[in-house]
């Protein structure tokens, strides 16, 4: 008996295949050189700092740069090692990227905070650029618990399905805000 046909892939479909394919390699290899440039970064900095406390005879300031900058050594490449563990497995894109939008707050957080202790006159730019990423990490973490409650369609529904008793504002807020049933599109935007 003749087998079945099998569709064949459109056009569409292959090109976003081999585009999320590409993309993943260049995320690996990307991840790859960001770890041995983080070790590369750790044992200069290391020496660096090293030199500074020696020549500047320890004070206070320095000690507490050169405690934070230990953090950072510690943080950093642990965090690369947890972004490379994703990208390498990129298998749920969808909620991966998400993952590692959040992931990258540790590196940057430290490095940002352990340089505003060195550079305090510096220190009002680098804040607001770490504060921005911070509210962007916010707005990746909503996107995550959607995208693992099964999307927002998904989301809407079992927010549709609750208790009607459940949900209703606590005094003095009652007065002000009204319980409302959840809406298309209520996060996400066409």
């Amino acid at each position: 008996p003749p087998s079945p046909a099998v569709p064949l892939p459109s056009a569409r479909s292959l090109l976003r295949h081999t585009l999320l394919r590409r993309t993943v390699l260049v995320m690996r290899y990307a991840s790859y050189a960001l770890a041995y440039v983080s070790v590369l970064a750790t044992v200069f900095g290391v020496a660096w700092y090293t030199h500074e406390m020696y020549v500047n005879g320890y004070k206070t300031e320095l000690i507490a740069w050169f405690s934070a900058g230990a953090f950072v050594i510690l943080g950093f490449p642990i965090s690369i090692c947890a972004i490379m563990g994703h990208l390498s497995h990129y298998y749920q894109p969808g909620v991966q990227c998400y993952v590692v939008r959040i992931l990258w707050m540790v590196p940057l957080y430290s490095i940002q905070s352990w340089l505003c202790l060195r550079f305090k006159q510096y220190a009002l730019q680098t804040e607001t650029i770490r504060d921005t990423y911070e509210s962007y990490v916010l707005y990746c973490f909503l996107y995550y618990l959607v995208a693992v409650l099964g999307g927002e369609d998904e989301l809407i529904m079992v927010l549709k399905d609750k208790s009607p008793t459940r949900g209703h504002h606590m005094w003095p807020m009652n007065w002000c805000l009204k319980v409302s049933a959840p809406k298309k599109n209520m996060c996400l935007r066409p």
